[in-house]
């Protein structure tokens, strides 16, 4: 039997800025707008939060925006001053060395900081909520859009009720990551900058003491390199070169995940949280607005976390 959608019969819904995505950027913007008074309609397709790191190093102006969310203070308990960084040659030995500014900080917080994805996102949708002039459409897809005479309008979906309805804008933020499709429907090409390489990264929580370094680590070793580093409390990340000799796929079976981590850490000290493959790619999109429609985040600009 089809399943037929039903539509709202309410006249449009009017906000200030539409934001779609609701990753940390999109969530960031959204709380900054909201904060201005601005009427905030933001649309994101999954219902929850994606419950997997994937960013997990922050900066001190990042933290100043945060702070102005009414997100740092909670979020502070929860992250650490980045180590620094040793760079380890063929041989192990050391051939470069960062550590960060040491305090007292110029922006009233460390230079580089290491957080946990979900609970800072957790954070942010708190801060949403609290603000009612700031709607938050969750399990919701954009189906359609157009602008006309300096308004945006847009056709979504709410999955959970199987409802279409219609809501415009006078400015739209497409958030909507790597994949944009506000960036594809404007027509916005990306520029190659001509890096692409695969890389397995495995996030863990130590179980018990293990020889690992005190700091994160660059292994600049030709047979593979690798990034080792140190997250918040026991949580550990390892960033592992897939070489072009290699097949990506393989990097999906975990006795091949754990065959290449065991050359870094000893593997029974660690409760895997997640493993995942990504392409590094370095691409920034020529035109990040096109008149009331503007990119931000991976939508405008991707590149490796080496950056």
């Amino acid at each position: 039997m089809k399943e037929y959608l039903k539509s709202k019969k309410r006249k449009t819904q009017a906000f200030d800025v539409i934001v779609v995505g609701c990753g940390p950027v999109g969530a960031i913007i959204a709380n900054l707008l909201g904060m201005e008074g601005l009427n905030i309609c933001i649309i994101e397709k999954e219902k929850n939060i994606y419950d997997k790191p994937r960013a997990i190093v922050l900066d001190w102006e990042a933290m100043r925006a945060l702070q102005y969310c009414n997100v740092a203070r909670d979020l502070e308990p929860t992250i650490i001053p980045h180590t620094g960084t040793d760079y380890l040659g063929v041989d192990n030995s050391l051939i470069k060395l960062f550590d960060p500014q040491p305090p007292p900080y110029s922006l009233g917080w460390p230079s580089t900081i290491m957080f946990v994805q979900p609970v800072l996102e957790k954070l942010l949708r708190k801060s949403l909520s609290a603000k009612g002039n700031v709607k938050f459409l969750s399990n919701t897809i954009l189906q359609n859009f157009n602008q006309k005479n300096k308004v945006v309008k847009a056709e979504i979906i709410d999955q959970s009720k199987n409802e279409r309805i219609s809501i415009s804008g006078k400015f739209l933020i497409g958030c909507d990551g790597a994949n944009s499709i506000i960036r594809s429907k404007i027509k916005t090409e990306m520029k190659d900058h001509k890096f692409d390489e695969s890389w397995i990264v495995v996030d863990a929580y130590l179980l018990k003491k293990t020889n690992l370094p005190n700091k994160t680590t660059q292994y600049c070793w030709p047979s593979r390199p690798a990034t080792y580093v140190v997250g918040p409390g026991k949580l550990r990340r390892w960033e592992i070169k897939i070489l072009p000799s290699e097949d990506r796929s393989v990097f999906s079976k975990k006795e091949k995940v754990l065959e290449v981590l065991k050359n870094y850490v000893d593997i029974d000290a660690l409760d895997i949280w997640r493993s995942a493959t990504y392409r590094h790619k370095v691409v920034v999109a020529k035109n990040w607005r096109k008149n009331q429609i503007f990119l931000a985040g991976d939508a405008a600009h991707q590149t490796p976390p080496f950056l």
